[in-house]
C-alpha cells in the first residue's frame, strides 16, 4: 500500500504510472473474468463451455451481491474478490492475482501524489497537471459535467457485472482519465516546456499502443494453435480464446481511435506522426480487411515513433500467419474481430480526417474512409461497414458479428463525452455535416458513373438510406427554405450542388441496368427507385414537396425545370416497365435512348407505339435541360451513357432482355408517381 499524500516527486509517480498502464491493458488479468459473449461459447465449444462460463459468472455476480451490501467498506477491486485464491505460488498465476488488486492499487497511487491544496501550490502548473491526476485515479470520468457522469456510468451498467466485457470497458475509462489528465491537458498548457515530466508523458502515448500491440500478438498466437490443432478436449480453451480476441480487439480499437481523434483536436505536433501511421496501417486497413506492413517507412520517423511501428508490423505478420491455417479464400479470425472492431469508431476516423492540415489532405483522408466500404474483401465477405451512423443520426443498422455488446457499450461511452460543456461538439457536429457532403458529392455520385454493379448496389443501398433522412432547400432566393437556422440548412441537400446531380447519376444508372441488364438488373432497379422515392419524399418547411416547388420556378430556375423533366420522363419509364408490353420495351430500349433513327417500330408492338412517341418526346425534353446545367456532357449527345464499350459488354447474358422484371422491382417502380 503506497502512503497517502506522500510522492511529489514527477519522475517516481509517471514510473509508476506506466506500470500501472500496462497492468491497465494486460490480457492475463482480462482474461480470469468470464466472457458474457455466450454466443462465441456456445458456436466453439459448445453447450458445455457456454454453461460452464455461465456457472463462472454466476458464482461471482453472487459474491458482488453480497459485497456491494456494506458500501463503505467495499474494495475496489470487489468484481474479481469472488476468484478461488492460487494455492500455488503467486507468481504463476500473475493474471489472478493483479485482477484482484488492480483498482486498489490505482486507487492507493491517487491518494499518494501529494494534494496541491496541501503545499498551497495550486497555482503551480505541474501542481495542477499532478493535481488532475490524482482526480482521475480517484475517478476516471471526473472532467466530465455531473450530468454527463451519471449516463456515463449508465452506460456501463449495460455491460453484465463480472465479465471480461465490462472489465474492458472500466479499464478504457481509465485510460481515457489518465491521458486526459497527464498528456493533453499538460501539453496544451505547457507544449514548450522542456523537462522530464514533459518526456515521460510523449513516451506513455507509443508506450500503451506498443504493449496492446504486444498483448494482441500473444492472443492471436492462441487463437490460431487451437484453430490448427483444437481437439474437443480444448473446446472451452478455444472459445475462450476467442472471445478474448475479439473483446481485445475492440478495447484496443476503442483506445486507437480515441487517441487519434484527441490527438487531431488538440494539435499535438509531437504525436501527429505516429497518429498518422495508427491510421494508415491499422485503422483503415482494418476497415479493409487489408492490413499492410510498414516496413521500410521506419527510418523517416521519429525515434518516439519508431519502437510503436517496430510492433504494428506485428499485425499484418498475424494476419498472414494465420491465413496458412485457414483454406485459401477463408478470412483468418483476427482480421474479421479486427474489422468488427473498427467498425465500431467510423466518427473518430472523420474527425481526425478533418482536422487536417489542408483541404487536400481531408478529402485524401474522408475518401479512404468511405471507400472501405466498396473494399474488395469486404464485398466478397458480405459484410457491411457501419458508415450510416456518422452520416446520419440515429441510424439503426445491423450489429456486426461481435455479439457482446462491448463495441457498442463504448461507442456510445464515446459518443457522450463531447456532451460536456467543454468539449468540441459544435465542431464536431459540423465535421459530420461537412463528410456527409463529401461523401454524396465526391464519392457516390462519380462511383455511380463508373463503378461495377455488385458495388454500385452498395453505393445506392447507401445513398437510399442518407436521402430518407434529408431534407432539401432550393439554392434561390426565392425558394423555400426548412428553416432560418444557417446550422440547419447546412445539413440540406442544395438543388444545384446535390438533388440535380444525384438525380442525373440516378437515372444514368438506371438506364445503364435496362441496357447491360445480367444478373443485377434488378437489384440495381429497386435500389435506383428506392432512392428516387426518397428524393421525392424531401420537403420544404411549408411542407411543400420538391417536385411542387421547383414546380413553381421552371419558368426562372433551368434546375428547377430540369428536375420536372427528368422526373416527367421517369414517371413515363416507370409505366412502360411495369406495363404489358415491358419486355418488349425492355428489348427496344437501348436503340430508344442510343439509335433513334435506326430503330424499326414495326418489329414493336402496336401498343407501344403511342406511348414510346410520348417517351421519345420526354427523353429529348429534359436532354435539353440537361445539357444547359450540365454542358460537360453536351458534346456526348444521346450516346453519352453507353458510348464504352466496356459498360455495354458487362454482361455475358444475351437473354436478359428477356427475362421480366421481378415482382418487388415492380413494387418499388410503381411508387413513383408524379401527379
Amino acid at each position: 500500500t503506497l502512503p497517502v499524500n506522500a510522492i511529489k516527486d514527477e519522475k517516481a509517480i509517471f514510473s509508476i504510472l506506466a506500470t500501472f498502464i500496462e497492468a491497465l491493458v494486460d490480457a492475463n488479468t482480462l482474461n480470469v473474468f468470464p466472457t458474457s459473449n455466450l454466443d462465441v461459447m456456445m458456436t466453439l465449444g459448445g453447450n458445455k463451455s457456454k454453461e460452464k462460463e455461465e456457472k463462472i459468472a454466476t458464482k461471482l455476480c453472487r459474491f458482488v451481491e453480497i459485497a456491494s451490501e456494506n458500501v463503505e467498506n467495499m474494495n475496489p477491486d470487489f468484481e474479481a474478490k469472488g476468484f478461488d485464491k492460487p494455492k500455488e505460488d503467486l507468481l504463476s498465476f500473475p493474471g489472478r492475482y493483479m485482477s484482484t488488486h488492480l483498482w486498489s492499487f490505482g486507487k492507493d497511487l491517487g491518494e499518494s501524489i501529494i494534494d496541491p491544496e496541501i503545499t498551497q501550490s495550486t497555482h503551480d502548473e505541474s501542481a495542477n497537471i499532478m493535481l488532475c491526476l490524482r482526480k482521475s485515479l480517484l475517478n476516471s470520468n471526473n472532467d466530465l459535467d455531473p450530468l454527463v457522469q451519471n449516463v456515463c456510468s449508465d452506460v456501463l451498467e449495460t455491460l453484465p457485472l463480472v465479465s471480461l466485457e465490462r472489465e474492458c470497458m472500466k479499464r478504457f475509462i481509465a485510460l481515457r482519465g489518465i491521458f486526459e489528465a497527464v498528456v493533453f491537458r499538460q501539453i496544451s498548457l505547457n507544449g514548450e516546456q522542456e523537462n522530464i515530466r514533459l518526456y515521460q508523458v510523449q513516451t506513455l502515448v507509443p508506450m500503451l499502443l506498443n504493449q496492446m500491440l504486444k498483448e494482441l500478438d500473444i492472443i492471436s498466437s492462441g487463437v490460431k494453435y487451437y484453430e490448427k490443432n483444437g481437439t474437443k478436449e480444448f473446446q472451452y480453451q478455444y472459445a475462450k480464446a476467442r472471445s478474448l480476441q475479439q473483446a481485445y480487439s475492440i478495447f484496443l480499437f476503442a483506445v486507437a481511435s480515441w487517441l487519434v481523434n484527441k490527438i487531431s483536436i488538440s494539435n499535438i505536433p509531437e504525436f501527429e506522426e505516429l497518429a498518422q501511421q495508427l491510421f494508415n496501417y491499422l485503422l483503415i486497413p482494418s476497415l479493409k480487411l487489408s492490413l499492410r506492413s510498414s516496413k521500410g517507412k521506419h527510418s523517416t520517423i521519429s525515434s518516439t515513433s519508431r519502437d510503436f511501428m517496430m510492433n504494428l508490423d506485428m499485425i499484418p505478420n498475424i494476419i498472414d500467419f494465420g491465413k496458412s491455417n485457414h483454406q485459401e479464400n477463408e478470412t483468418p479470425s483476427i482480421s474479421l474481430d479486427l474489422f468488427d472492431a473498427a467498425n465500431f469508431h467510423i466518427r473518430e476516423l472523420v474527425i481526425f480526417a478533418a482536422n487536417s492540415k489542408s483541404v487536400q489532405r481531408e478529402s485524401t483522408l474522408f475518401y479512404e474512409i468511405v471507400d472501405s466500404t466498396l473494399s474488395t474483401l469486404v464485398v466478397q465477405n458480405k459484410l457491411t461497414i457501419r458508415i450510416l451512423p456518422t452520416l446520419i443520426n440515429g441510424a439503426e443498422v445491423n450489429k456486426t458479428g461481435n455479439s457482446s455488446g462491448l463495441g457498442e457499450s463504448l461507442e456510445l461511452y464515446l459518443s457522450i463525452i463531447p456532451m460536456n460543456p467543454n468539449s468540441e461538439c459544435s465542431t464536431e457536429e459540423r465535421v459530420v455535416i461537412n463528410f456527409r457532403k463529401f461523401v454524396i458529392r465526391k464519392f457516390m455520385l462519380p462511383k455511380l458513373q463508373h463503378t461495377i454493379p455488385k458495388k454500385k448496389i452498395v453505393i445506392l443501398g447507401y445513398l437510399a438510406q442518407i436521402l430518407n433522412n434529408q431534407s432539401c432547400f432550393l439554392n434561390d432566393d426565392n425558394s423555400p427554405v426548412r428553416n432560418n437556422s444557417d446550422n440547419d440548412n447546412e445539413e440540406c441537400l442544395e438543388l444545384e450542388e446535390d438533388i440535380c446531380k444525384i438525380l442525373n447519376s440516378l437515372v444514368s444508372s438506371l438506364e445503364n441496368a435496362l441496357k447491360i441488364g445480367g444478373a443485377f438488373r434488378d437489384s440495381l432497379l429497386k435500389n435506383v427507385f428506392s432512392c428516387l422515392y426518397n428524393l421525392l419524399s424531401l420537403k420544404s418547411n411549408d411542407g411543400n414537396t420538391i417536385l411542387n416547388c421547383c414546380r413553381l420556378h421552371t419558368e426562372n430556375n433551368n434546375y428547377a425545370a430540369y428536375f420536372v423533366s427528368e422526373m416527367e420522363y421517369l414517371q413515363s419509364l416507370g409505366d412502360l416497365l411495369t406495363g404489358t408490353s415491358s419486355i418488349d420495351f425492355i428489348r427496344a430500349f437501348p436503340s430508344l435512348t442510343t439509335e433513334f433513327d435506326s430503330l424499326d417500330e414495326n418489329q414493336l408492338k402496336v401498343s407501344l407505339k403511342h406511348t414510346l412517341n410520348i417517351f421519345r418526346s420526354l427523353w429529348l425534353k429534359r436532354e435539353v435541360f440537361k445539357n444547359v446545367i450540365f454542358p460537360s456532357m453536351q458534346q456526348a449527345g444521346p450516346n453519352r451513357l453507353f458510348k464504352e464499350k466496356s459498360i455495354v459488354n458487362q454482361t455475358n447474358d444475351e437473354s436478359a432482355s428477356d427475362t421480366p422484371l421481378q415482382t418487388d422491382t415492380i413494387d418499388c417502380i410503381k411508387k413513383i408517381k408524379i401527379a
